[in-house]
């Protein structure tokens, strides 16, 4: 690895060099230096999907192959995706990263900017003039109710899904 990294304490942040020529850092733990820095060539910041991500390029028969460091941190399985738990993208530290299914790594999507109420699976229905609760389950989208109250209609919302979503994190 050729980037530059600076210990503090027991993480590494490693400095990754941007397309503009500015600077960003990933933090790994220290345990996994060696992995990072046994690639050849350096790890860059590319943004891909509305985050940063850590990647390395490399050219093998004339073709460039592409290595995100939160997969090699987590030696994950073709068919797998990790999943950053905290949303933050750059943060490839171990208790920030979990290997998951597509589906369990969907139900840990950050709430959208649009979201009234401020908790996941609660709108407003305007016709109504009340919180309704909705959960996408397998595919489908489950009702769960009207409520007067946003604190009932949150808490329907988040007891749902600790029960049907092995995968939500509160």
């Amino acid at each position: 690895m050729k980037n530059r990294f600076e210990i503090r304490g027991d993480k590494v942040a490693i400095f990754l060099d941007r397309k503009d020529g500015s600077v960003m850092e990933t933090m790994i733990d220290i345990e996994d230096l060696n992995k990072a820095q046994g690639i050849t060539g350096k790890w860059f910041a590319r943004f891909s999907c509305n985050n940063f991500y850590a990647i390395n390029l490399s050219s093998k028969k004339g073709k460039v192959e592409t290595l995100r460091l939160h997969r090699l941190l987590t030696n994950c399985a073709e068919g797998m995706e990790v999943d950053h738990i905290n949303h933050d993208t750059l943060n490839n530290t171990r208790e920030n990263l979990r290997v998951v299914t597509h589906i369990v790594n969907m139900q840990n999507l950050p709430m959208r900017n649009s979201n009234k109420s401020g908790h996941r699976g609660v709108s407003w229905n305007e016709e109504r003039g009340k919180w309704r609760v909705t959960l996408r389950l397998d595919g489908k989208k489950k009702y769960l109710g009207r409520y007067s109250d946003l604190a009932q209609a949150c808490q329907i919302a988040h007891q749902a899904m600790l029960d049907s979503m092995p995968g939500y994190i509160p």
